[in-house]
């Protein structure tokens, strides 16, 4: 219940005046509800009040029959089919190059305080218990999470559109490993000797699976963290 100082009362429209508001149990008594003593509320209380009526709060992250595995007004998490896609680096150890190559499935996710993309072993549309694997990409932890840096990330009018965010990924450079402790992919040479025969093009019709790195995720692992970060206070 909130309350207004008889005081304030009468002051020009516009004006902020104070407030207070309390709390109070409800009881039952000949079949006539009756308001019991007030209890002022405290500050925590209500913001957690407010957080609870707020939709977004609401939503949760579920898997659902389309190449978007599931959305909401602040995440995304969809699955990038294998295929050859052009890929560009700027990099110390590479130079400055690029190449049309073969790729993995891949899973992206945006939620709302990260970028992530994860690497598939299979072709098909990843479920609940698929596992994923750590991204043999340039400029993304071990995590999943994608170093932006200066990349031009979708507006938001393009927020939930899956090519927007390919696209950024794809047509930004690849730096540097963001990978420093365990190989970015396990291939002779490391990451370096693998996307040199990447990008020169004469060893691989297709991706490798067998040199993903497995970091003990899954789709439903990722969910969870994502509704985590939802509902985080």
């Amino acid at each position: 219940m909130l309350y207004e100082p008889v005081s304030a009362r009468g002051y020009a429209a516009g004006v902020q005046s104070a407030v207070y508001a309390t709390v109070h149990d409800v009881t039952v008594q000949n079949g006539v509800p009756q308001l019991g003593r007030g209890v002022a509320v405290a500050k925590d209380g209500l913001m957690a009040l407010f957080r609870g009526l707020d939709p977004e709060r609401m939503e949760v992250a579920k898997i659902t029959p389309t190449r978007v595995l599931t959305q909401g007004s602040r995440w995304m998490v969809w699955y990038c089919p294998p295929g050859r896609r052009r890929v560009w680096f700027k990099a110390k150890d590479l130079g400055e190059r690029s190449g049309e190559v073969p790729l993995p499935g891949l899973l992206f996710a945006i939620g709302p305080d990260a970028w992530y993309v994860f690497a598939l072993k299979s072709g098909r549309r990843p479920g609940q218990s698929t596992k994923l694997y750590q991204s043999p990409f340039y400029n993304v932890w071990a995590d999943g999470r994608i170093c932006t840096g200066s990349m031009q990330q979708p507006t938001e009018a393009a927020r939930h559109d899956p090519q927007a965010w390919e696209k950024a990924f794809f047509e930004s450079y690849f730096s540097h490993p963001n990978i420093h402790q365990g190989p970015l992919v396990r291939y002779r040479g490391g990451g370096t000797a693998f996307w040199k025969a990447m990008l020169d093009g004469k060893k691989f019709e297709k991706f490798p699976a067998d040199v993903l790195v497995d970091n003990g995720m899954t789709v439903e692992k990722l969910l969870r963290a994502i509704n985590r970060s939802l509902h985080r206070e």
